[in-house]
């Protein structure tokens, strides 16, 4: 694995080179063509994946091994290594039943919300902002999953890095943000076939 990256284990958290996710077992994403953007007019849904410009990442939904066969997840992954790592869960507190029925788009507001099968929102980004329907979502080679301005990439309106589920990826922060009061922290998946928060977690100073 060609990038560095810190996990919180769920059975031993003094391991933080191990990637939870990684010693679960296999998981079953769902994959077909796929973009690296969700838009208004181009949901996430099904067995539509994003991936990252340069390949290392993709979104999608999955279900763990041993888990639930109703309990599907959105979530960031590494692309190209064999063994289907997960590596930020959106959802991790409430799976969805149903991924073909499910959605991941971008609302009236401009936030990036993911719909359950009766389109009732589960996970937003809950921006506050003016931009509307000129945001996107996009996953980089980063592994950071951004809502971002359409006319201004760059500009990050909200990023997967400040809410880290259980991963650590280069480029990323731990710790307060003196600004903002934002904790970004690991939280250990609960068992390897659930990813809802643990007992264990990892945070910066």
């Amino acid at each position: 694995m060609a990038a560095t990256v810190v996990a919180l284990g769920i059975l031993r958290p003094c391991y933080l080179l191990l990637l939870l996710a990684a010693a679960s077992g296999i998981v079953t994403p769902l994959l077909s063509q796929a973009t690296d953007t969700v838009s208004r007019s181009q949901p996430l849904s099904g067995d539509r994946r994003l991936v990252s410009q340069g390949g290392k990442f993709a979104v999608g939904f999955f279900k763990p091994a041993g888990g639930a066969p109703d309990k599907w997840y959105l979530a960031v992954w590494f692309n190209k290594v064999p063994k289907f790592t997960p590596v930020w869960v959106a959802n991790r507190v409430a799976p969805i039943s149903d991924p073909k029925s499910s959605k991941l788009g971008i609302s009236e507001d401009g936030n990036m919300v993911l719909y359950d099968q009766l389109n009732s929102p589960i996970w937003f980004t809950n921006i506050t902002s003016n931009t509307s329907n000129l945001t996107i979502g996009v996953i980089l080679d980063t592994g950071n999953f951004v809502l971002t301005l359409a006319s201004n990439p760059t500009n990050f309106l909200w990023q997967s890095f400040d809410e880290p589920t259980n991963v650590w990826l280069p480029g990323a922060k731990l710790g307060w943000n003196k600004i903002t009061g934002l904790n970004r922290r690991l939280v250990s998946w609960k068992t390897s076939s659930d990813p809802s928060p643990g007992n264990h977690i990892f945070q910066g100073a």
